[in-house]
């Protein structure tokens, strides 16, 4: 049961909150309906409606709901609807005389429906006006290629493939369109320095085999005889350059804006493939050659359709292509060598509705990647909403195949032929144009397709053109509510020249409003913010929250001095340019406080304040810049003389109960307050930082700082003592080092002595091997002793 009530008791304060907050928003909404004195700046505010009866004695402003005061006839409160729309079926399929080679002998083709929509929009709404979308891409819709060819002679390879697979390309596209249209032009650079050589010579042949340099030349236009465009690609004229970068932007442009000379179809998917080997020139690079002009992005072609401009336009900027291709509804695809490849690829990220695919060296494989990418490029659709402007906002959902649930998105990926997909659209009128003109207030916009498009034509609910017309009930020229001295629109009076008022029964003379509505020895009327009606000033205000007020219409509640970037510092109220400070704080910018409590230290008392070596101002210590003193408390001085050494026995007494002191010294001396903590730490209030050494070698620290005569310690209760020696354990590591350090000599005495002897070794065995000779062949060497025969005697004798 306890549950059940708190779950009841919430219930009820929850209603009773939003019932209360309805109630607040509807009163703010009456506020700022009733604050609007003229029929267009009522009908701008959501929910509000305006009262056209002349008779009408009430606010003619009001909320929609409370118009039971004035009658219907007369209550102007504009709503969102559509008017009209020309909404033709989408096409199923295409029927086309086979005779017939232009698409626009043709019957339409609709890919997108509705194509024209009607609809009267007014500014903050509150509820956008939502419509849909159909699209669906029609089997066998017409196709135009054009094939843009880098013609350098780095290219001879690929324009020889190119024309001998004219004729696969051409069938393997009409499989797709059957009104298929084929045409062919090709570039090089601009014949100027440092682009091309232009010694005499080289003007006539840059290379073998090479015909002079051209900007670009329209070869073929686009026709559906695809029979010519192999002869056409295999006689197109090789020529030279001197630089990598070629000329392919100035041929870009040509071949999307001439549209007569390429022979671009209105209801056809535009497909302009362009074919290189190295990189591109691009908005700038004509100044290397002093050609400075921009490019105009107009067709310069003559009737052989050669470009007459190349020596006196600049190359076009990426993002003038961009625009130029969306104008024109054309796709571009870039057909590049590998060592290009990723060059083009960045550049689509800048291109809409562009793509970028891989050339073999030899071109080979050309009719796959014009297939492929024509593939890629038709299987998704965007929308874009062109000409809406800022005044607007719109909203995409759909749910396509990609995403199984309705999703925030202006694409769609992944369909096919014959696909039908459905766009939620979302649309609403954010504020009325600043320099609308109230005869022409019908704005235009198109959501664009690909080649197709939505027209939307909007009314913009921003004036109250009907009681504003002759014809209408309320209006009335000389009307006698308007004193014979103006026209009666919507209910209230549009004075003449000269006159003013309500009713218009007052002059506005020059020397009048100078004399009542501005002060004295000033000549600014309401004080340029406001208007002079009938000797009195009514001001003016931009915004709800910023009202202007005073007999001059010279005060606000926004002009007042700033600190912080905050009006009278957050701390006041801003009335009439001065500001009204709340309680404890002073100053022209309400910025400074009135107390004390920031300048006394903790446990202090006023006569701490700022430690005696400042004063308070703005609650913060301002201190005696001739003593040196600084801090929080005016109590740092690094120039004054420490206390560390007249402390320092109090403190080894007090906390580590050592020091020459004895115990009854220590208390009748050591009276300071002496706080004691386990690790120390230094804080931006303390003054001095002691450390100390003791006669056993230890360390023990404290800080303090001197409030006037006042002084606290804080000291570390622990002292920091380094690590008694272990004696044998020193001992025996010394001896150990010195046993392993003549053991470590006597090692590397040995390792050197058999190295030497090796050494000595290896020496003697070389030299051993160099000696070729034997003692019993030395021709020089003799025998110690000799022998000698005689004749006469048979024996032997030797003689030494």
């Amino acid at each position: 049961m306890k549950n059940l009530s708190t779950f009841l008791l919430q219930i009820i304060c929850s209603v009773c909150f939003l019932t209360q907050w309805t109630l607040a928003q509807q009163n703010v909404s009456n506020e700022i309906c009733a604050s609007k004195a003229r029929c267009n700046e009522c009908i701008q505010i959501y929910g509000c409606g305006w009262c056209s009866d002349p008779n009408f004695k009430d606010k003619r402003c009001s909320k929609s709901g409370e118009s039971s005061k004035c009658s219907d006839n007369y209550f102007i409160n504009p709503k969102i609807e559509t008017t009209g729309n020309e909404s033709d079926a989408l096409t199923e399929v295409i029927k086309r005389d086979d005779s017939v080679s232009d698409s626009s002998s043709q019957k339409k083709i609709v890919q997108v429906m509705p194509q024209i929509l009607k609809v009267n929009l007014r500014p903050n709404e509150g509820n956008p006006y939502k419509f849909k979308i159909w699209y669906k891409r029609v089997k066998d819709y017409p196709i135009d290629l054009y094939y843009l060819m880098d013609l350098s002679q780095s290219m001879k390879v690929q324009r020889d493939k190119l024309s001998a697979l004219g004729e696969e390309l051409a069938s393997t596209m009409k499989k797709i369109s059957s009104n298929f249209s084929l045409g062919f032009g090709s570039f090089v650079d601009k014949v100027e320095m440092p682009y091309v050589n232009i010694l005499p010579e080289k003007l006539k042949t840059p290379c073998e085999d090479c015909t002079a340099p051209f900007g670009f030349q329209h070869v073929m236009s686009l026709n559906q005889n695809t029979s010519q465009f192999s002869d056409k690609v295999k006689s197109a004229n090789l020529s030279g350059n001197l630089d990598g970068p070629e000329g392919g932007f100035d041929a870009i442009m040509q071949a999307i804006v001439c549209h007569k000379q390429i022979g671009w179809r209105d209801h056809a998917r535009k497909l302009l493939v362009f074919s290189t080997d190295d990189s591109f020139h691009y908005a700038g690079d004509g100044k290397l050659g002093g050609v400075t002009k921009p490019n105009d992005g107009c067709c310069h072609l003559n009737e052989n359709g050669q470009y007459t401009h190349s020596s006196i336009l600049d190359y076009p900027s990426v993002s003038h292509i961009n625009s130029k291709l969306k104008e024109n509804s054309i796709n571009l695809i870039f057909a590049v060598t590998q060592k290009q490849i990723e060059l083009y690829k960045e550049l689509t990220n800048f291109i809409e509705g562009s793509s970028a695919g891989e050339l073999s060296s030899d071109s080979s494989n050309v009719v796959e990647l014009v297939k492929n990418e024509y593939d890629k490029i038709t299987s998704k659709v965007e929308l874009q909403a062109e000409g809406l402007g800022s005044d607007f906002r719109i909203r995409y959902f759909t749910k396509c195949k990609n995403y199984p649930d309705l999703i925030e998105t202006n694409k769609c990926e992944g369909f096919k032929v014959d696909d039908t997909i459905e766009f939620d659209v979302e649309l609403e009128l954010l504020r009325c144009p600043y320099n609308l003109n109230t005869n022409e207030n019908v704005h235009k916009f198109d959501i664009r397709l690909e080649v197709d498009k939505l027209t939307v034509e909007v009314q913009l609910m921003c004036d109250c053109n009907n009681c504003s017309n002759p014809g209408h009930p309320s209006y009335k020229e000389n009307s006698p509510k308007c004193s014979g001295k103006g026209t009666l629109k919507c209910g209230v009076c549009e004075c003449y020249p000269g006159f003013s008022g309500e009713n218009c029964g007052c002059g506005d003379s020059d020397v009048d409003k100078i004399d009542k509505c501005s002060p004295k020895n000033s000549t600014r009327i309401c004080s340029d913010r406001g208007s002079c009606k009938c000797n009195k000033c009514e001001c003016r205000s931009d915004k709800e929250d910023e009202p202007i007020f005073g007999e001059f219409c010279q005060c606000s509640n926004f002009n007042c001095p700033r600190y912080g970037g905050k009006l009278c510092s957050g701390f006041g109220q801003c009335n009439c340019g001065s500001c009204k400070c709340n309680t404890g704080w002073i100053k022209d910018d309400c910025s400074c406080h009135n107390s004390t409590s920031n300048c006394i230290p903790q446990n202090g008392n006023e006569a701490d304040s700022c430690s005696g070596h400042g004063k308070c101002v703005c609650n913060k210590c301002e201190c005696e810049q001739a003593g040196g003193y600084w801090g929080a408390y005016c109590q740092k001085c690094p120039t004054c003389n420490n206390r560390c050494n007249d402390l320092k026995s109090c403190v080894q007494c007090r906390v580590h109960q050592s020091g020459s002191l004895t115990k009854e010294q220590c208390d009748s001396k050591c009276s300071y307050n002496i706080t004691i903590i386990e690790g120390l730490s230094v804080d931006h209030n303390v003054d001095y930082v002691c450390s100390f050494d003791d006669d056993q070698g230890c360390t023990f620290s404290f800080i303090y700082e001197a409030i006037g005569s006042r002084v606290n310690i804080i000291a570390e209760k622990n002292k920091k003592c380094p690590p008694e020696a272990h004696m044998p354990v020193v001992f025996f590591s010394l001896i150990l080092g010195i046993v392993l350090f003549g053991l470590a000599l006597l090692l590397l005495w040995k390792f050197v002595t058999v190295i030497q002897d090796r050494r000595e070794f290896a020496k003697f065995e070389k030299e051993k091997e160099k000696a070729k000779w034997d003692a019993g062949h030395n021709p020089i060497y003799k025998q110690p002793t000799s022998t000698f025969k005689n004749p006469t005697y048979c024996g032997s004798s030797k003689l030494d």
